[in-house]
This record gives C-alpha cells, sequence and structure tokens, in this order.
C-alpha cells in the first residue's frame, strides 16, 4: 500500500537533487565567467592557433613577459567562432593593438587601432541594396587585407575608397574591407559566397595565398570534415563551459593543454597545398564571373607555387594580376612616393631608430610581412587605376 507514495517521493527527490545540482552547475559556471584566470582558453584560439599558425606571437608573448603571462590569443575578444569558416572577427571591437611580429622596441613605438563593424568587418559596411549609380568594391583576403599593423583608415580599401572618389568625382563609391586575419582561400571561399557576393559588388579583389601555404596537421577541408563530426561537436560544445576549462586546466597542471594544436614536428602538410590552392582560386574567380563581378587577383607575400598558381587562373580567366611585393619595394624608393608619404617614412625610421636587432625592414612594409601605411597607400592608388582603366563598372 506504501510503495506508491514512496516511489513518487524517490522520483521527487531525484529531480529536485537533479535540479539542485544543475543550479549549482549554473552557479558557479556563472562565478568562474566573473572571475577569469589569466590565461582562460578561448576556442577560437584553439583553432587559430591550430590552422592560423599564431602560435608563434603566443610563444614571443610568453618568452618576453613569462609564463604567467595572458595568452594574447586566449585573452583577447577578437575571434569568435564560426561553423563556416573556423573564426570571424566580432562585431564592435575597440582596441589599440601592438604588432608582435617586430622587435620588442620598434612594437612599442608602432601601435595601431582596429575598430570592427556591426557585421565583425573592418571599416564601413554597406547596406545590403546598392545605391543607383554606385561603384562597389570588396576587398577579401587575410590579414594584409584587413591591415594588420595600421590603423583603420589607413588600410588598402579605406585609402582605395578615397582614390576611387578623387578619380570619380562625384559618383558613389564604396569599397568593403572583407579581410580576416589568418584567413586561407578555403575560408575565403565559404566567405565569398555567403557574405561578399551577395553585397553585388562591381569588383572583387582577392588576395590569398600566405596562411595557405602555412604547415599544419591537417589540410582546412580535412579540419573542417573531422570539425563536423558529432563527437567533435560535442566536445567543441563542453569546451565553451568555464567549469569544464577550469577543471581542464587543474587536471593538466596549470596549462590548458590544447590537444587539437600540434607540435611543429606534426605540422605535415599545408592548410591549402598549392594543388587544391588554385581551384579554389579558380572557383572564386568564376563565382565573381558569374555574379557580374570583376575579380581583380593579388600576389602578397606568398610561395613561388602559389603566386604561379594565380598568374595562371588571372590567364585562364582573363582578369587583372598584380604582383604587389615587388611593385611595393620598387615605388617606396620613389622620389615621388617619398615626398608624398613623407610623414609615413617618418614615422617608420622613427620606429625602427636604435634597432638591432637585425630583423628586415622597409617602409613599404610594417613587418617582414604585412604593407605599412605607405605600402597600403601604394596597392591603393595601383588598383584604383586598374579599376579606372576597367571602367569603373
Amino acid at each position: 500500500m506504501t510503495a506508491g507514495p514512496t516511489r513518487s517521493r524517490s522520483v521527487a527527490s531525484g529531480l529536485l537533487a537533479t535540479l539542485v545540482a544543475l543550479g549549482a552547475v549554473v552557479g558557479l559556471e556563472g562565478a568562474l565567467r566573473l572571475v577569469p584566470v589569466t590565461a582562460s582558453p578561448f576556442s577560437p584560439a584553439t583553432v587559430l592557433e591550430r590552422q592560423g599558425g599564431l602560435e608563434e606571437v603566443e610563444r614571443e608573448v610568453l618568452a618576453e613577459l613569462g609564463a604567467d603571462a595572458p595568452s594574447v590569443l586566449r585573452a583577447n575578444q577578437i575571434y569568435k567562432d564560426d561553423d563556416r569558416t573556423f573564426w570571424r572577427l566580432r562585431a564592435g571591437v575597440s582596441i589599440t593593438g601592438k604588432n608582435y611580429l617586430l622587435p620588442r622596441a620598434v612594437r612599442e613605438r608602432y601601435p595601431f587601432a582596429m575598430t570592427t563593424n556591426a557585421s565583425g568587418f573592418r571599416g564601413p559596411m554597406p547596406a545590403r541594396a546598392k545605391p543607383a549609380g554606385a561603384l562597389r568594391v570588396i576587398a577579401i583576403g587575410n590579414s594584409s587585407t584587413f591591415g594588420w599593423g595600421v590603423n583603420d583608415d589607413e588600410t588598402y580599401p579605406a585609402q582605395l575608397e578615397r582614390a576611387l572618389r578623387a578619380i570619380m568625382p562625384g559618383r558613389p563609391i564604396e569599397v568593403m574591407n572583407a579581410g580576416i586575419p589568418g584567413f586561407t582561400s578555403y575560408q575565403g571561399r565559404r566567405l565569398l559566397a555567403d557574405e561578399v557576393l551577395p553585397l553585388a559588388p562591381d569588383f572583387v579583389v582577392l588576395a590569398f595565398g600566405f596562411n595557405d601555404s602555412r604547415r599544419a596537421a591537417s589540410t582546412d577541408s580535412a579540419f573542417a570534415a573531422a570539425s563536423a563530426r558529432p563527437l567533435a561537436r560535442a566536445a567543441h560544445a563542453l569546451g565553451r563551459l568555464e567549469v569544464y576549462r577550469r577543471l581542464e586546466r587543474v587536471i593538466r597542471g596549470g596549462r590548458v593543454a590544447d590537444r587539437l594544436s600540434p607540435r611543429g614536428e606534426e605540422r605535415t602538410v599545408e592548410r591549402v597545398p598549392a594543388a587544391q590552392f588554385e581551384p579554389n582560386i579558380q572557383e572564386m574567380v568564376r563565382a565573381c564571373l558569374g555574379a557580374r563581378a570583376r575579380p581583380i587577383l593579388l600576389s602578397m607575400v606568398i610561395p613561388p607555387e602559389y603566386r604561379d598558381a594565380l598568374v595562371r587562373v588571372a590567364r585562364a580567366n582573363g582578369v587583372p594580376f598584380l604582383e604587389t611585393r615587388p611593385y611595393l619595394l620598387v615605388r617606396a624608393q620613389e622620389p615621388e612616393a617619398r615626398a608624398t608619404y613623407a610623414d609615413a617614412i617618418a614615422r617608420h625610421e622613427e620606429a625602427w631608430r636604435g634597432d638591432t636587432s637585425g630583423v628586415w625592414h622597409d617602409p613599404a612594409y610594417v613587418d617582414t610581412i604585412h604593407p605599412s601605411r605607405l605600402g597600403h597607400a601604394l596597392l591603393a592608388d595601383w588598383i584604383a587605376r586598374v579599376i579606372a582603366d576597367a571602367g569603373g563598372g
């Protein structure tokens, strides 16, 4: 006679205990998020370390500031997860950064301000509907397009908009910066289809290759396939919980081991091998042409086999190919450029004054990879002439 009430009380007690336990976990999760640890893991950083190749930057910071230094990748709030492209830039970012690719003394004299708009891109975001008669250009690429190391108004997309307005006075001009640090052609192909071409650009400037050639434990395409598996998705969801991350930190002796981030000797393949890079670029060019957008291919600092792939795609499709490195190094030394951009050159020379590191530097570059304000200005002028010569859309 008493079995029913007893069983009901047991079920009720079990449910109550479960609710209390869940409440405790939720409360603990909230409390832990209010008190972050020094090197709290940040999930996009896991992917950035593994696929983005930014672990050198983190090691540099740790070497300078000590083992207890905050992780430059995990502590920042620049990146967020993205199911399609692994990571994206967060919306509404406004920070002053330091370029950890530079020697310490130089970097302290070379800070740069970067902000992102409500869509997570740098600079203004055009409306979905293009104004009548407007010329719309979208630049898509990696950190060299994003403008790593220079201020928002110094990137080549920002300066390109001003250059085009000078060439085409009275015409509405819109140039969007869709560059995202660490991106490869694999990621760019998805971003182009999802967010760039739907904006109906007249021209698309494509600049990939550097990150494609970086070595990782797997290719981007293989990583995407592995990340889509149910177990990987479940592990990723768990990794977002602060409780889980703190426990992992304790278990692993104070340092969160990134099980996806390989050691140097495990980096056996390019993120996008040259054999995959060329079809990616070909697909992007054809997608642009199919959407009535004219592509322009840029070769930044990339290996010869990737540069050659760009040349073949450009020739096969009859689209412009601009090889930027030799152009910038020559143009930056010409008297006209040195006079026009004297203040930018003076800033560069002041930043490097007294440096004894032996690191290569040139006024056209802020470091060994990324263009400086002068480099971006020269690029913008060149691209503006190419667009004007093509009839400006």
